[in-house]
């Protein structure tokens, strides 16, 4: 893993546990963001894959 892949994931811990200021829901946001995008990327990656088998046949 490199360093800019796990920039979500800190931002995440970093802000449950900020005591400090009141985020309200930036931790959930973030989150949610990230199952998004992750969703997507694994969508296209399928579809993707069933065109690649296509065109090896």
């Amino acid at each position: 893993m490199t360093r800019s892949s796990t920039v979500v994931p800190t931002a995440i811990a970093d802000a449950m546990t900020n005591e400090q200021t009141d985020q309200g829901n930036y931790p959930q946001v973030l989150a949610l963001g990230m199952i998004v995008v992750v969703t997507i990327i694994m969508f296209a990656n399928a579809r993707l894959q069933r065109r690649a088998t296509r065109w090896l046949r």
